[in-house]
């Protein structure tokens, strides 16, 4: 199977936890996830080119939990952040050095709500 097989996820429907470790192309991978609605954890871990999390995940329903960890390219606006963690039960983002600082963004989030 490659990555790059578009159809490839249809496979796996009762699929609900999936781990991505050390993935290099790793975009494509998640575009074609989104065909999954049995998904409901997600871990991203050591995915040196992953640059952002695709739109269609804070719209998952199945989706519950979301961890990614150990990604540098990883970049996320607040307001990505901000709508990942109101659409999951958690998110977890460590060793992500190009992730906006939470603690301090969720700090001003709670103040002007």
């Amino acid at each position: 199977m490659s990555s790059g097989e578009p159809n490839m996820w249809q496979s796996f429907p009762g699929l609900r936890s999936l781990t991505l470790d050390h993935v290099n192309d790793i975009d494509s991978l998640l575009e074609g996830l989104q065909q999954v609605t049995s998904l409901q954890q997600l871990h991203i871990w050591h995915c040196n080119s992953l640059k952002e999390i695709p739109n269609w995940i804070s719209n998952a329903t199945s989706l519950k939990r979301i961890s990614m960890k150990v990604c540098p390219s990883l970049t996320m606006p607040p307001d990505r952040i901000v709508s990942l963690i109101t659409a999951l039960q958690k998110v977890e983002i460590e060793d992500c050095p190009r992730v906006a600082f939470i603690e301090s963004m969720l700090k001003d989030q709670l103040y002007t709500q």
